[in-house]
């Protein structure tokens, strides 16, 4: 796997970002003990479940092939307390590392472990819009279908592709050098409890670059563990 230079990622990362967070991080935690008997139960399940979530910790990571080559965008980890909106995440792209802590309405972050700089946030309820957005998604599902692999229920999800191109114009990106040919989500959660432990997606698209019209795969999986496992956030010292 080759380095990505700077001219390669000007060229993709806008692309990678909209999917990245369009399958940002999201948990499930359920109290319910019914059975699941299709996928609107799945669902269902896993739609109530979300409301119920304080704590998770998540791993991200995203990789990009094109031109026969594959390149590692994103990766990612961190943990959340939702109730109080409180979140660590570290991030590395290339040799570039971002450091984010936030505490109620105060972010605190630095960049290659420099020191820490402080922002005021306008927006305190961008920490739960990830998983409202979720929920969203989960509750307007199209082509929804659930298969058993063991002791996890596979749940997949392939959305028209023009939705997905609007919900693309809707975040101010410029789609007119985009074809998505295929977008699709895969959940693995885990049978007993419900708890969803990985989320993969997987973007198919081509795009011009330099005039050419180049295939494009965008793979990013999330792994979710400690689920409401309490964790414990301090605003560092800066």
């Amino acid at each position: 796997m080759r380095k990505i230079t700077q001219k390669d990622l000007s060229g993709r990362f806008t692309i990678t970002l909209v999917i990245i967070v369009m399958i940002s991080v999201f948990l499930i935690y359920s109290y319910s003990n019914g059975q699941v008997r299709n996928e609107e139960d799945l669902i269902s399940k896993t739609s109530d479940a979300l409301e119920k979530t304080r704590f998770y910790r998540f791993e991200m990571y995203s990789n990009l092939s094109m031109m026969n080559e594959n390149f590692q965008v994103i990766s990612s980890e961190g943990q959340v307390d939702v109730f109080k909106n409180k979140m660590y995440q570290t991030m590395t792209l290339q040799n570039h590392s971002i450091e984010i802590v936030v505490i109620d309405d105060q972010a605190y972050y630095r960049e290659n472990k420099g020191p820490w700089q402080t922002k005021k946030l306008e927006d305190t309820e961008k920490l739960n819009a990830i998983l409202s957005e979720q929920r969203l998604i989960l509750s307007n599902a199209e082509n929804a279908t659930m298969s058993r692999e063991g002791d996890l229920w596979l749940l997949e999800i392939t959305p028209k592709k023009e939705n997905v191109m609007e919900q693309m114009q809707s975040m101010g990106i410029d789609t007119s050098g985009i074809e998505l040919k295929s977008f699709v989500t895969r959940y693995r959660i885990d049978a007993d409890t419900y708890h969803i432990i990985e989320i993969e997606s997987v973007t198919n698209a081509e795009m011009n670059i330099m005039g050419l019209k180049t295939p494009v795969e965008l793979k990013s999986t999330i792994f979710l563990s400690d689920y409401n496992k309490k964790i414990s956030l301090d605003a560092p010292v800066t």
